[in-house]
């Protein structure tokens, strides 16, 4: 550890290990996953798809299958959501995930 480093003796540290990168990778925030499912959202109307999840993150989960590039979902995805109801699109910036 270098000499100015912030952390002491019987402190406790949590380290994430990059085992890979994958360019392209199609990554949605963790909780707009349910399962093995998300909203996608069409037209103002969520509707509950099957994906196939590969790394999960503490704040993002890649999907491996199911989702496309630039489709929305509803994040957080939550049990008052209702399917086919309509909800207010607020896209993020992808940049920032």
């Amino acid at each position: 550890m270098p000499d100015d480093s912030p952390l002491r003796v019987g402190m406790s540290v949590e380290a994430n290990i990059v085992a890979r990168e994958k360019q392209d990778a199609i990554v949605v925030p963790a909780n707009a996953v349910i399962g093995n499912e998300v909203l996608v959202v069409k037209d103002g109307r969520p509707t509950p798809r099957k994906v196939e999840i590969g790394v999960r993150g503490a704040g993002h989960v890649e999907i491996v299958d199911g989702l496309e590039e630039n489709e929305m979902v509803a994040s957080p995805a939550t049990a008052n959501i209702q399917t086919r109801g309509h909800v207010k699109v607020r896209a993020t910036d992808a940049s920032s995930l």
